[in-house]
């Protein structure tokens, strides 16, 4: 699965949730004096204690209110793991924070309920995505085994520039409004390159340069070499 599927995934997950915070609250609300009463005997406990609270409070949703009655925060137990949302003074979901299928997540959204922000730890690696007001992705940041990574996207979410880092060396990719490769520049050992394309992604200027050479060639549309110097 690409990280970019991965991030699909979480931010389905992140949706589920809120929904089902959404349906949780009417539940949590009615058990709201039954809270409050047992918060009184926990204060009666710790005052009887010293403050040592030797009570455990097992429940499957806990919910914080403010002084107006609006919901801030939601603790819940999902069927995939446990959620907290935080909200802000007009009860707007802000903050979700998951551990859904032993994965780790932390999203942050706008005042419209969409992702701005969401920072996942997968098996592979650690992600951040990065996404304008209209929810699209605009830029990755990926720890994975190969290497660490950074996409740069578009307003249409087409990645536009690529800075990676394999086993081999670090490496840079442009492409143009059609997300067709058009440049890219990369170390590989000893040697640096750069490679340049035309609209079709084809091949035509490649320049090399390493400890004892350094090589220039050109090609044709069809990427067969025309002339190559020195």
């Amino acid at each position: 699965m690409t990280i970019e599927e991965r991030l699909e995934q979480v931010e389905n997950t992140l949706a589920r949730v809120k929904r089902r915070n959404r349906c949780l609250l009417a539940v949590i609300v009615l058990a709201g004096g039954l809270w409050a009463t047992l918060a009184g005997v926990i204060g009666e406990a710790e005052a009887q204690s010293g403050g040592q609270v030797r009570e455990t409070i097992r429940a499957g949703a806990f919910v914080l209110v403010d002084e107006t009655g609006k919901t801030r925060a939601r603790l819940t137990m999902t069927e995939d793991g446990p959620s907290l949302s935080l909200s802000n003074e007009k009860g707007q979901t802000r903050v979700i924070l998951t551990v859904l299928k032993g994965e780790p997540s932390l999203g942050l959204l706008d005042k419209k309920g969409k992702p701005c922000a969401i920072l996942t730890v997968f098996e592979e690696g650690s992600m951040l995505s990065l996404r304008d007001e209209k929810g699209t992705t605009r830029a990755m940041l990926g720890v994975i085994k190969d290497g660490p990574s950074l996409s740069l996207s578009d307003k249409k979410g087409r990645t536009r520039a690529r800075l990676s880092m394999s086993k081999v060396g670090p490496g840079l990719s442009l492409s143009d409004e059609k997300a067709t490769g058009r440049a890219l520049l990369g170390v590989i050992n000893d040697m640096a390159m750069l490679s340049l394309s035309d609209e079709k992604g084809t091949g035509r200027v490649a320049l090399g340069v390493s400890k004892s050479e350094a090589r220039l060639g050109l090609c044709d549309p069809r990427g067969k070499p025309i002339w190559s110097a020195p």
